[in-house]
């Protein structure tokens, strides 16, 4: 085989020289030209077309080609703008051409590299982008190009592409520079690498995947996206795996400007997605796309730098398809530590929307935009997480702010669009102490949802605000609001339709201050409204109950009689001056099963021109059942409770509201009457209550239509009433009784049944003016009262009082009534007392034929006194006829009125009287029959204005043998003359008889007398008092010099005790015992200087301590007393008080005996007290049980 070889070449040696010489040489021309003179003409073309397509001046540094590696390289390209500035830059290009592709029949290039490649753009002011100018540029250059039409993928079966195969495709150190002019900000993405190790397009190649890879960084976050082609497989493939980690947002800050004021100041955005396009059989190409897309450390200020927005994390798990019904499906979405700024502006609206510019807010799409349809969208998961939203509200006064934290949303399976509704749970809390929770279902589209709603432990005084900008001026202290129920939403054509059932609501531990007093006014345990239902639709509002537990309102009725309650209405709104009229919409039914009260209580402060008092009802309870709106059905009523010191309100009834309509009955029992006394104020600014209880069964009758809109019937009493003037007590009674009581203001008639009065009491005091207590607490006064003030003549005023109103009594019984008449017009003052008084009248009305019968009994200074006749007290000219008797009435109580008429005092006397009065138009004509017996005068007063009368003569000239006078005297005067006085009737009389008479010597006993002092027959003692007061003692002195001037007369005692001192025992202990204990209370000094029968008490000078020293007897009594809830004894009124002393305390005649024996036993001290001489001469004699009187009777020895 060697050997034929070398036969062979020895034999073709030249050809084969020739062929080496032919090869050589042509790889030295392929080496010259492919090595030397191609690099140049390449980078020559390369620069010329370049330059003359982009229009710019295009630059290449040096151009390289391996004639046997088939490697080209070129360096530094540069394109710049058609202005000289720099757009495009790579460092380094570099190809190779693999023999490959000779026997693949295609070309086969490999390890394309592009090495720092450079691209800068620029966004001009104008809107323009710099690289637009190399493309204008290019469509001068091949206008036919662009104009062409594009063949369709359609109209092609198959894709006929040109047989090429790449691999090894990398760029490296790419870097892209974007600048904006417009919103001036730079972007950047640097370190740009992109790798492809191999892609073709021959068709053996086609179903294999090409998988590239991209890495940047963009604005310094790194980016990587890795792929998964099959771009000209029969089936297309597509996937890219995108992977962003944490761009910065902040550098998008100036794309946001143009839409909102609101800054963007930090944030970063992450994707971990995968992007997928494949061919589907039936319905094309599917975009896919899955993954998670996260949101991180978002922050947005409000334009004043604030803090408006705070996002922690958002992460979204998604899978699904851009384009196909399938939709996408958001397997969870995860928001976690939202924080929102919420303000409401003054103008009604959000700060949000004042940051959106109008440019932005005008952007509307066109009205004539074909709609697309929806993607479907899945949501499988939706979670907040500790979220929180801050609420500020500008619009209210001041000022309001809210704070829900703990926010946390739990949404699952929602379909949009679908049919099933989602699960949705959320809670929060709200202003740190309220827990606010909802849980159901909710379809968004139609809107459907089935809700429970539950709100705990809000607290109200949060919103204060509101209540302030109300206008009503209050605050709200405490009070705890709760609240929960059913919420069912459901679609109509009307829109969304909402139903609140089951629902309650609580307010709790309510607190509400007054702003001008600062003082609570009211507060209240709990308010409970239960079984709601609200039905948005019907406008229907159902509530089974609205309880109200332990309610406390305050109020005050001021000087002005203006209820303080009142003044918290809000400001009414101003009046709307606008004609339009709003559409009067469906009316809404609200009913109301029970509203209820349960243990609530009223303080009603009073304030009169010098006290002030309140008046408490507590325990109340009460209930209005069976309210509608709509059918106005009758309401039951009810209410009852008691107050402070056990008495009892009872009210019931039922009654509607429109029109109205109340049919109630009201019930009292033994009701404090003392808290009302400031409303005496209004009468006189002197007069108050110091005791008294009420007593009603009443029935009332109102309605707002109608001639007799209200009317009022039933019963009424008052009991242990106590009235002051001052400090001292004006009047008192044991009882007060009205039966049948009939009142219709509406008709102006008043009415009343039998009226029973037990033990009134009267202290009437006329002062030194001649004005009485009485009168002048009705506003009279001395100059009015003796006539100088111009008014109508008084018969014409009383016609001119005539009315259609119509009065009726239906009798008058007055029993054991008491009248202390003081008049201090002498000195010392006139004191008389009226008592055991017993009055009938018999039913009258305040017609002109009208008349009762009237008959009286009792007792003046114990003289006893009684009448009958008949009268009209309703009517002022109704004629009056009365027959009246007073026996033996001691007259020289009467002694300072006839030292003033006689200048003569009173030693002894005795005086009846029987007189027949008439009076008719207001003139009296009456006749009086009168005897004196046993008169005796003192010594005459020598006074400057004293009369000069013979009064003894004239006394001696009228007694006849048994030293008595009688006497027949008509009286007339005209009642309306203010001059007219009864009081110093007996005295004018006499003084006028004595003119007329001579007078005999005074009588012996008369003639041992000083002048003008008691008399001496005997010293008399208060009744039931066995202490010889300085009062009773006067006559002492005189008697003891009488004794003196005749040693040989003995003087004997007759001490006597009578039945009204048995009556009395109880009230002289009690009085005594009282002086004791208010002495015993004085400072030493002053104990030492007065007696204790020298202090003065009683109610007539201080009712206050003469309650607290009755209540000390009372309460050192041996007998039980009632006790309080603490064993201690219980104070009563002073009336039931003393009649429990007086009906313990021992009334027999030993004990008369033994008072009797008092009283002469302190008469004698005082005699020997002042002259000691005496002792012997002064005797005590057995007691006289009983007496003639409560007196102890001289008697001479």
């Amino acid at each position: 085989m060697i050997s034929r070889l070398a036969v062979f070449i020895s034999e073709k040696k030249q050809d084969i020289r020739r062929i080496a010489l032919w090869t050589a040489g042509f790889i030295a021309l392929w080496a010259v030209v492919a090595g030397l003179i191609l690099p140049p003409i390449i980078r020559h073309v390369a620069e010329n077309q370049l330059s003359e397509k982009l229009g710019s001046a295009c630059s290449l540094g040096k151009v390289r080609f391996n004639p046997f590696t088939l490697r080209l390289t070129a360096d530094k390209l540069r394109v710049p703008l058609p202005d000289g500035e720099e757009c495009f830059s790579l460092e380094r290009f570099e190809i190779r051409v693999s023999p490959a592709g000779i026997y693949r029949f295609a070309p086969v290039l490999s390890d394309l590299k592009l090495t720092d490649p450079h691209l800068e753009m620029r966004l001009r002011p104008d809107g323009s982008l710099s690289l637009a100018d190399l493309g204008q540029a290019l469509q001068k250059a091949s206008p036919d190009e662009t104009s062409q039409p594009q063949t369709s993928d359609t109209t092609q079966k198959e894709w006929n592409l040109f047989g090429v195969m790449l691999t090894d495709l990398e760029i490296t150190g790419g870097l892209i520079h974007f600048r904006d002019d417009i919103r001036v900000t730079e972007h950047t993405v640097a370190d740009l690498g992109f790798y492809v190790p191999f892609t073709s397009t021959l068709k053996r190649h086609r179903e294999r995947a090409i998988t590239p890879y991209l890495e940047a960084v963009i604005n310094g976050r790194p980016l990587r996206v890795d792929g998964r082609l099959a771009p000209f497989a029969e089936q297309l493939h597509t996937e890219f795996d995108i992977r962003l980690d944490n761009l910065d947002l902040v550098r998008f800050q100036p794309y946001v400007q143009p839409f909102t004021s609101a800054i963007l100041n930090d944030g970063q955005f992450s994707t971990d997605l995968i992007f997928s396009m494949r061919q589907q059989p039936e319905t094309g190409i599917r975009l896919g796309l899955s993954g998670q897309l996260t949101l991180a450390g978002l922050e947005v200020l409000a334009p004043d730098g604030e803090e408006a927005l705070r996002l922690p994390r958002l992460n979204v798990e998604l899978d699904g398809a851009l384009n196909t019904s399938e939709g996408m499906t958001l397997k969870k979405v995860d928001v976690q530590g939202l924080q929102a700024h919420l303000t409401l502006l003054k103008d009604g609206r959000l700060d949000w929307q004042t940051w959106l510019k109008k440019n932005a807010a005008q952007e509307v799409p066109p009205q004539d935009t074909p709609q697309q349809p929806h993607l479907p969208l899945h949501l499988k998961r939706f979670e907040l997480r500790d979220a929180r939203l801050l609420w500020q509200d500008q619009k209210v006064k001041g000022g309001f702010k809210a704070e829900a934290e703990h926010i946390a949303v739990t949404l699952t399976d929602l379909d949009l669009p679908g049919s099933d509704p989602a699960e949705l749970q959320a809670d929060l809390t709200l202003n740190r102490t309220a827990h606010l929770s909802l849980q159901g279902t909710l379809l968004p589209d139609p809107l459907q949802g089935d809700l429970l709603l539950q709100l705990d432990g809000l607290s109200t005084p949060d919103f204060q605000p509101y209540i302030a900008a109300s206008g009503i001026p209050v605050t709200l202290q405490k009070g705890i609001f709760s609240a929960g129920g059913r919420l069912e939403i459901t679609a109509n054509q009307e829109g969304p339709a909402l139903l609140f059932k089951e629902g309650e609501a609580h307010l709790q531990e309510i607190s509400v201050k007054r702003n001008d007093t600062g003082k609570d006014f009211f507060r209240m345990g709990a308010l409970a409204l239960t079984g709601v239902t609200v039905d948005m639709p019907q406008h229907r509002l159902v509530a089974k109950q609205l309880l109200l537990e332990k309610p406390e309102l305050g109020l005050r009725r001021d000087r002005q009689g203006t209820i303080d309650l009142l003044q918290l209405r809000p400001p009414a709104a101003p009046r709307n001056t606008g004609t339009a009229t709003p559409e009067p919409g469906k009316p809404w039914q609200t009913q109301l099963a029970e509203l209820k009260l349960v243990d609530g209580q009223i303080s009603i402060g009073l304030e009169g021109p010098r006290q002030t008092s309140t008046a408490v009802f507590h325990k109340l309870t009460g209930s209005i059942t069976g309210y509608d709106s709509a059918t106005n059905p009758p309401l039951d009523i009810a209410l009852s409770g008691r107050e402070k010191q056990g008495g009892t309100l009872r009210i019931d009834g039922k009654g509607t509201l429109a029109p109205l309509a109340m049919n109630l009955r009201v019930r009292t029992a033994k009701l404090n009457l003392k808290p009302f006394s400031p409303l005496l104020g209004q009468v006189n600014p002197a007069l108050r209550l110091g005791a008294g209880t009420l007593t009603l069964s009443l029935r009332t009758d109102l309605k707002d239509t109608g001639k007799n809109r209200l009317r009022i019937r039933g019963q009424a009493a008052m009991e242990s009433l106590s009235v002051l003037d001052g400090k001292q007590e004006f009047a008192a009674l044991r009882s007060l009784r009205i039966q049948d009581l009939d009142i219709q203001p509406g008709r102006q008639r008043y009415t009343t049944g039998p009226i029973t009065l037990v033990r009134p009491h009267i202290n009437l005091i006329v002062g030194d003016d001649g004005v009485n207590n009485l009168a002048r607490l009705f506003g009279q006064t001395a100059d009015n009262a003796a006539g100088t003030t111009t008014s109508s003549p008084p018969s014409q005023t009383k016609k001119e009082a005539q009315t259609d109103v119509t009065l009726g009594i239906g009798g008058l019984q007055i029993s054991d009534a008491n009248l202390v008449m003081r008049d201090e017009r002498y000195q010392p003052a006139v004191i008389n007392r009226l008592d055991k008084l017993a009055v009938t009248v018999e039913a009258v009305e305040n017609t002109p034929d009208s008349l009762a019968k009237i008959s009286f009994a009792g007792e003046l200074d114990d003289a006893p006194i009684q009448g009958e006749g008949s009268i009209n007290p309703l009517r002022a000219d109704a004629a009056t006829e009365l027959q009246a008797q007073l026996k033996t009435l001691d007259l020289t109580a009467l002694s300072p009125m006839s030292e003033r008429f006689i200048a003569y005092p009173l030693q002894k006397g005795m005086f009846t009287l029987d007189s027949k009065i008439s009076i008719a138009q207001g003139k009296l004509d009456s006749t009086h029959s009168i005897q004196l017996d046993g008169l005796e005068l003192g010594d005459k007063v020598e006074a400057p204005d004293a009369p000069n009368l013979p009064v003894k003569l004239g006394v001696s000239l009228l007694q006849d043998p048994a030293g008595n006078i009688h006497l027949t005297l008509p009286v007339r005067g005209d009642l309306d003359d203010p001059s007219f006085s009864v009081g110093g009737l007996v005295f004018k009389v006499i003084a006028n008889l004595l003119l007329k008479a001579v007078t005999s010597p005074f009588v012996f006993l008369g003639n041992l007398m000083g002048a003008g002092e008691e008399g001496l027959e005997f010293v008399a003692f208060d009744p039931g008092e066995g202490r010889l007061l300085a009062k009773d003692a006067k006559a002492v002195p005189a008697v003891a010099e009488m004794l003196l001037s005749r040693p040989k007369i003995d003087l004997l005692l007759i001490p006597q005790a009578d039945e009204e001192d048995r009556a009395l025992l109880a009230e002289a202990y009690v009085r005594r015992r009282m002086q004791e204990i208010k002495h015993a209370d004085l400072p030493k000094q002053e104990r030492d200087r007065i007696k204790p029968q020298e202090l003065p008490v009683g109610p007539e000078v201080d009712a206050d301590e003469y309650e607290d020293l009755l209540f000390d007897v009372y309460a050192e009594q041996p007998f039980d007393k009632p006790k309080n809830l603490i064993g201690m004894i219980r104070k009563l009124p002073p009336q039931e008080m003393m009649e429990a002393i007086r009906d313990h305390y021992p009334r027999d005649d030993n004990t008369l005996e033994q008072l009797a024996l008092e009283r002469a036993r302190h008469l004698r001290a005082a005699f020997v007290a002042l002259h000691p001489e005496l002792e012997s001469r002064i005797s005590i004699e057995p007691p006289k049980v009983p007496g003639e009187g409560h007196r102890v009777t001289f008697g001479i020895k």
